[in-house]
């Protein structure tokens, strides 16, 4: 069975929609150039509705370049961009401001070394030329990037340094540049899956986990916005090294109180746990989420205006691999998990975008039966049960590796990969109230 490489998660917030926005989707469209393949999309959407879609392309064994395509609110996506020089590039991401000026960044090999790139796009403009800003004394590659309202950047990546691999942190002021990387993990030990997430008075809080050699752990790290990152909490219990990632997701609710979540092993089986952490301050005690008797694992929660946090992951049922959810009153805990994918296949990759009012949708891929994956989303209403499945995607071949976006119109974007019979193309398909 054939199931898409998960990507490292880019930076997660709420997002917002109407449920009666998401009566149907429109048939997808083909936005990546024909005749080669391309991976990793990502989307970002500005204030006014308008959209770019930004991933790999794939030349040759040599070349892998990044490239991006804008739509414009109400439009339809117009021909790529190629971002990147010549060369193998990956891990991209994109991000708006406030104002709708764009910052994508990247990682790319310059022969010896992976090097953060970035490049810059005005408000209705295109894209400058890109800027590399890290040097060469190590790689640097897993990139993640979150921007507020006025434009200042933070970033983290994984950086190796001999035998091992440490979490960085850069920051760019507003019309500035990134300055010299912070490291917040501990050096001489591997730091991996690092994600980042802004408050709305631009506190940030980094999560990555970390090997000793023995055991790996969560651990996380709070900047206050002006500073500089705290030292690193370890949030979860040890586990084996020899039991997989752990796959840490962070998302912060509009007061700042931040919940994180992954896979940890029991000493029987997997499931999904998560920390706590109250604005201003530490981390309580980890909790299991996920029920026991089968493995569970690769979560993903988000928060609407009140607090409340509506989580989604994967789980066993003995057989395939099923969706489930559960939702996280403010200062509660989180109910009864319920099953949202249809059984007798499996649903891996799960995400989740969550209004103001409650209203939540849930997308992943899901297997045909066979080495076939198409995406499905289901939709949530405030206080309610998830609804049947909606399939986007088109029958015959596979897909996957899905990515959503929603502007303040409860317009709604989609982008994923989708294989045309020789070659891997990016898709997206809208829904507009």
């Amino acid at each position: 069975m054939i199931q898409f490489a998960r990507p490292i998660p880019v930076f997660v917030c709420a997002l917002l929609f109407s449920a009666h926005a998401w009566a149907a989707w429109s048939p997808p469209v083909t936005i990546s150039d024909p005749g080669v393949s391309a991976f990793s999309p990502r989307l970002a959407v500005d204030g006014k509705g308008n959209a770019l879609a930004l991933w790999k392309r794939y030349e040759s064994v040599s070349s892998n370049r990044i490239q991006a395509a804008s739509r414009p609110a109400g439009g339809i996506f117009g021909p790529a961009q190629m971002l990147s020089d010549p060369g193998i590039a990956t891990d991209p991401v994109i991000t708006f401001d406030g104002k709708g000026n764009a910052l994508a960044a990247w990682a790319r090999l310059d022969g010896t070394h992976y090097r953060i790139q970035v490049a810059s796009r005005p408000a209705g403009g295109t894209f400058g030329a890109a800027e590399t800003v890290t040097d060469t004394s190590q790689s640097r590659q897993g990139l993640q990037l979150a921007i507020d309202k006025k434009g200042n950047a933070l970033a983290v990546w994984r950086a190796s340094s001999g035998p091992s691999e440490h979490t960085e942190a850069a920051f760019r002021p507003v019309g500035g540049a990134f300055g010299p990387p912070q490291a917040i993990s501990d050096p001489g030990q591997f730091a991996l899956y690092a994600e980042l997430s802004l408050d709305k008075k631009r506190n940030a809080l980094a999560v990555w986990e970390r090997s000793d050699g023995t055991n790996e752990r969560v651990e996380a790290a709070f900047r206050p916005v002006g500073g500089t990152f705290e030292a690193a909490q370890a949030i979860s219990d040890p586990q084996d090294v020899n039991r997989g990632n752990m796959v840490p997701h962070v998302a912060i609710d509009g007061k700042g109180n931040a919940l994180v979540m992954w896979r940890q092993f029991d000493g029987t089986e997997y499931r999904v746990e998560a920390a706590y952490r109250p604005k201003g301050g530490p981390f309580a005690p980890a909790f299991t989420v996920s029920d026991p008797g089968e493995n569970g694992g690769y979560a993903r929660v988000a928060f609407d205006k009140k607090g409340n946090g509506l989580a989604v992951w994967e789980r066993s049922d003995g057989a395939n691999w099923l969706i489930q959810a559960a939702l996280r009153p403010p200062g509660g805990a989180f109910g009864p998990a319920d099953t949202i994918s249809t059984p007798g296949a499996d649903s891996v990759d799960p995400h989740v975008a969550i209004d103001k009012k409650g209203i939540a949708l849930a997308m992943w891929q899901r297997s045909d039966g066979g080495f076939n994956y198409r995406i499905q989303s289901a939709l949530r209403p405030a206080g309610g049960a998830y609804g049947a499945p909606e399939t986007l995607s088109d029958p015959g071949e596979p897909a996957g590796d899905v990515h959503i976006a929603i502007d303040k119109k409860r317009n709604a974007l989609a982008a994923w990969i989708r294989n045309d019979g020789s070659y891997y193309r990016i898709q997206a398909a809208v829904h507009t109230p």
